[in-house]
């Protein structure tokens, strides 16, 4: 399985910043760095969820229940 490129080393989203950096547009940069940040917590988040409901899946093979 590849490793998953963080969003903000996306293509698209360097040149979103770099765009918005360019045209003057301060605020609405932070903005999307802030949503950025949100998402790629949201994302660490269900990928411990899922870490754990397969740990879940694996004991109950486990035990026959």
């Amino acid at each position: 399985m590849e490793a998953a490129i963080a969003l903000r080393e996306q293509p698209e989203i360097r040149e979103l910043f770099e765009v918005l950096e360019g045209n003057g547009l301060k605020k609405e940069r932070q903005e999307v760095e802030s949503l950025v940040n949100y998402l790629e917590g949201m994302e660490s988040q269900f990928g411990e969820v899922i870490k754990e409901l397969k740990d879940l899946c694996e004991e109950k093979l486990q035990y026959g229940q």
